[in-house]
């Protein structure tokens, strides 16, 4: 089962403006363009993949 989250919820969770997370998603190579996007849990191990790296 596909948990997720939209991408305004994640912002509020991580305590981040959300065009920020969506210029990080951009950035991870991520297509979300709205805070009503829905963003998964293999969404969230990549953006954590490319900040780890």
């Amino acid at each position: 089962m596909v948990k997720y989250v939209s991408v305004k919820v994640l912002a509020e969770e991580i305590g981040t403006p959300v065009e920020r997370l969506l210029d990080q998603l951009s950035s991870a190579g991520l297509n979300h363009s709205s805070e009503n996007d829905e963003v998964t849990d293999e969404d969230k191990r990549v953006l954590l993949a490319f900040f780890t790296f």
